[in-house]
């Protein structure tokens, strides 16, 4: 009993030097600066961003008030360049509907890795221009100070980008050097890589369960 609880022991704060950091909440845009909303119909709204550490993502979020619960959203991460390119799709998640309860930021549960490396993260909204638009909170970029870094200093926010009546995915190209900055945000892990010394430890610890098991044969 007492070697199992070592290895139990054990095994668990390997995990914990060796794996992911606590979950965050980060904001791709400064928090407090909307001033109004804009109609989101029938274009996608993207975000050039550069991952400054390997992250594992949980959620996608954006501030917007759907105004109609049927409407479709689509969420999709390109890889991309300093320059806003659009390349091959990370991930995509289609046809995603939220149950409106006015605007607030609506989340999408995810689970992909970013490497560090420029991305352009883009929301994109179905619907055909109505009287009844979504609605998203509106950042405008000349008071966002771009490009700049997180809180997390996980990611630098470098542009907005738009396009009309269809997605990036279709367009090919997107039109950076917007005036809004989309209103997205993300729940982030980092993914910790082991220095030396927890590889040291890790070494040791593996050792010590093996030697624990062969006392106990």
């Amino acid at each position: 009993m007492k070697f199992k609880f070592l290895n139990t022991s054990l095994v668990g704060f390997l995990l914990i030097v060796s794996g992911f950091s606590n979950a965050g909440l980060i904001l791709l845009h400064q928090p407090g600066t909307s001033t109004t909303t804009f109609s989101f119909d029938n274009e996608g709204r993207q975000t050039l961003i550069e991952v400054l550490n390997p992250l594992l993502i949980t959620q996608l979020g954006a501030e917007i008030d759907p105004l109609n619960s049927n409407v479709l959203f689509d969420w999709r991460v390109y890889n991309s360049d300093g320059f806003g390119s659009v390349g091959s799709v990370v991930t995509a998640l289609k046809d995603i509907t939220f149950s409106d309860i006015g605007m607030s930021v609506y989340d999408t549960s995810v689970s992909f890795v970013l490497s560090s490396g420029f991305y352009l993260l883009e929301l994109y909204a179905q619907e055909p221009e109505t009287s009844n638009s979504t609605l998203m909170a509106r950042y405008n970029e000349f008071n966002q100070g771009l490009s700049f870094i997180t809180t997390d200093l996980n990611f630098r926010v470098i542009d907005g980008a738009s396009t009309e009546s269809a997605s990036a995915l279709t367009k090919g190209t997107v039109i950076l050097s917007n005036i809004i900055l989309p209103s997205f945000s993300i729940t982030a892990t980092a993914i910790r890589v082991p220095s030396p010394t927890t590889f040291s430890i890790l070494i040791l610890g593996l050792a010590v369960v093996g030697w624990s098991r062969r006392k106990k044969v």
